[in-house]
């Protein structure tokens, strides 16, 4: 039997990116190792710069998540115009400028109310969240003497160094998140008890959990597994999905 975490979930609105094409950014039910991971490493007051830190308690997850409500998916529609003229500031601290590209074009309306050509474009994208969704994560870390120790993540998840969010910094949970700390054999079995505590009918959840934990259900190949050090995603894990009875 390990300590697991049980984590609670649940805000008016969440976010867990899946693979994006183009300006469309979907989300998924079920968070990845880099949703969690970022999520405690924000309770524990990382900085995003600690990329060797956060890669190594990424490896150390072994994670489950069940869906308590679904919720609904809204798309926020995103959009903005940017001058070729114009600078940005990057996660280096230096200003940024644009290169000359075909892409921007005078906008005739402005050179008619102005008399000015500045080169401009209009970045349109689209935002998928789950509104009044709920999901249950049971997790624990291997090794588990190793620092941070989940005691450690425990403390942290009850007084965070900063506020907490859920996918995008507007998702604020509304409610703790830390449940409970269960002794289980395995993820699946934390998210059972946790579960059983909760709901009527446990055995009628969606889950997912590490394919490693065993157990009967779809396997699933997912690509949620981020390479902090370079700042994308770049790794894939397999996972079960179905019911934890």
């Amino acid at each position: 039997m390990s300590p697991h975490l049980v984590l609670d979930l649940a805000a008016p609105l969440m976010s867990f990116g899946q693979e994006q094409v183009g300006e469309h950014g979907p989300t998924g039910f079920f968070p990845g190792p880099s949703v969690i991971t970022g999520l405690l490493a924000n309770a524990m007051g990382w900085n995003r710069t600690d990329g060797a830190a956060h890669d190594r308690l990424q490896s150390r997850l072994v994670m489950g998540a069940a869906l308590v409500s679904r919720g609904e998916v809204l798309t926020d529609f995103q959009t903005t115009r940017l001058s070729q003229a114009d600078g940005s500031w990057t996660t280096r601290g230096q200003p940024e400028g644009r290169a000359s590209s075909n892409t921007y074009g005078v906008d005739p309306d402005d050179r008619r109310r102005t008399g000015r050509e500045d080169k401009v474009l209009t970045h349109r994208r689209w935002r998928d969240a789950r509104a009044d969704a709920r999901v249950l994560v049971a997790l624990r870390l291997e090794p588990a003497d190793e620092e941070p120790t989940l005691h450690a993540v425990a403390q942290a998840l009850k007084r965070p160094a900063r506020p907490l969010f859920l996918g995008r910094k507007a998702f604020i949970p509304s409610r703790r998140i830390l449940l409970d700390v269960v002794e289980a054999r395995t993820v699946r079995g934390a998210l059972w008890d946790a579960l059983s505590h909760q709901v009527d009918e446990p055995s009628r959840i969606q889950a997912q959990w590490d394919a490693s934990e065993g157990g009967e259900g779809r396997t699933v190949r997912l690509r949620d597994v981020r390479a902090w050090q370079i700042g994308v995603h770049a790794g894939e894990r397999a996972v079960h999905e179905g019911s934890l009875s």
